[in-house]
């Protein structure tokens, strides 16, 4: 993606009220950052967002404005049958399937100014080059090309607005309504890589003698496989979901480790699904999944860990550690897990996205989950400065097998900029994203 820019142009005039304008301004930063971890430039001018994107060397420029963003979707990988309006992890995402589309395409704008003829379009697909052939690139410039709108429908269907009529209401309406399950949400399936955690760090000493971890899919098994546990290891399983902490004291207690896709079907039909949200992959319900589709993720997981034999030796020994969970929302009450966390050799832990997620991004400006993080970080390594990091930033970017010290020294470092990167790339040793 290094031929991409993204410009966000500040429209706070046009709102009513400055703390929405600011609630619209963390979306679009918020959903650009899930896959988006180059810069981006912001700016009350359009045109001057223009300059500074063709500045920076970069041959294609999405403009997007205060609420609009990139929504991406997940799909188990080779799924058939996943939703042909959408592109999901499985197609790369929004911004892989964009540069696939540059390779086939000849085109100067892709997007659509207002029908009027005046004002400014919720986004825009530059090609950069192309608009300096008449000098200096500018909007009136552009208008003059009489912009059309070349792209797939599946892709322009997920770059969207909050407060337009013209986007997909539809899209914005499923949103809300996933960040209003979110706390009482169950992930079934991990929807990141593994990558991250398939080594250890070179500072790392096993084996684990405590976990500290979100409670979702596989990813701290996989965890404690790959840095090693013993029956002395230690478990702290932390979450802002209820129900996400109890299906996994219930899967720990009654699972034998053996066909994952029947024992999720024991659960669908012993839960009470008004105070459980199960977290699936996009337009599945617990009413109208493919099972089909099911199994292959569970194939997939398997394979991860070298076939079904392998897995359910792992579980075994996993059903024989002892078990803290504790119900905590680490933006809001990170007290309650700072209280438990031991300055000792070997310990981890990993906090997934919980700093920019749908929820983070509804209850918290930009600002505001810059500032929780700077005070999470500084807090770990107060308290347990040997303990190694894993999880992402803010803005998404990985913390990946740094002690909580050496970390919060780089961090302390940090530009103090909204929309620079807390962390570094160069620190990242291995991305968590797909």
């Amino acid at each position: 993606m290094n031929n991409f820019i993204f410009t966000l142009l500040d429209t706070t005039q046009h709102f009513d009220d400055r703390v929405v304008a600011q609630g619209a301004r963390g979306w679009s930063i918020g959903f650009t950052r899930f896959k988006y971890d180059g810069d981006i430039i912001e700016s009350t001018d359009p045109d001057e967002l223009l300059q500074q994107a063709v500045a920076t060397g970069a041959r294609y420029c999405l403009f997007l404005t205060y609420g609009s963003f990139i929504s991406e979707v997940w799909a188990p990988a080779q799924a058939d049958n996943q939703p042909s309006d959408q592109v999901s992890n499985s197609d790369g995402g929004v911004l892989e399937s964009l540069a696939r589309w540059i390779d086939h395409q000849d085109f100067s704008v892709a997007g659509k100014f207002p029908e009027n003829g005046s004002g400014l379009p919720d986004f825009l697909f530059i090609d950069l080059h192309r608009a300096c052939q008449q000098g200096t690139p500018s909007f009136d410039i552009l208008r003059t090309w009489g912009v059309e709108n070349p792209l797939p429908a599946k892709l322009s269907n997920q770059i969207v607005s909050f407060d337009s009529s013209k986007q997909d209401t539809g899209l914005i309406t499923r949103l809300k309504e996933l960040t209003a399950n979110l706390r009482k949400a169950v992930f079934v399936w991990n929807i990141e890589s593994y990558d991250d955690i398939q080594s250890p760090a070179p500072t790392f000493r096993g084996p684990l003698s405590s976990l500290y971890t979100v409670a979702a899919g596989f990813k701290p098994n996989r965890i404690l496989e790959t840095h090693g546990f013993n029956p002395d290891t230690r478990m702290v399983i932390f979450d802002y979901s209820r129900q996400g902490l109890e299906h996994r004291r219930l899967m720990h207690d009654e699972w034998n480790g053996e066909d994952y896709p029947g024992y999720l079907h024991h659960r669908f039909r012993t839960t009470g699904h008004k105070d459980t949200h199960y977290l699936l992959w996009h337009g599945a319900t617990t009413e109208n999944l493919d099972w089909s589709l099911m199994e292959l993720r569970w194939q997939q997981e398997l394979d991860v860990w070298g076939g079904a034999l392998a897995f359910k030796h792992h579980w075994q020994r996993f059903q024989a550690l002892e078990f803290e969970y504790l119900h905590c929302d680490l933006l809001q009450t990170p007290e309650e897990i700072l209280r438990r966390i031991r300055n000792q050799p070997g310990s981890l832990i990993w906090w997934s996205n919980a700093f920019l997620t749908l929820d983070s991004i509804r209850r918290y400006t930009t600002d505001q989950r810059k500032s929780i993080f700077r005070s999470w970080i500084g807090n770990l390594a107060l308290m347990a400065p040997q303990l190694h990091l894993y999880g992402s930033d803010c803005n998404n970017l990985s913390v990946n097998g740094f002690t909580a010290l050496d970390y919060a020294g780089w961090l302390s470092a940090a530009v103090d900029d909204p929309l620079d990167e807390l962390t570094p790339r160069s620190l990242n040793r291995v991305s968590m994203r797909y």
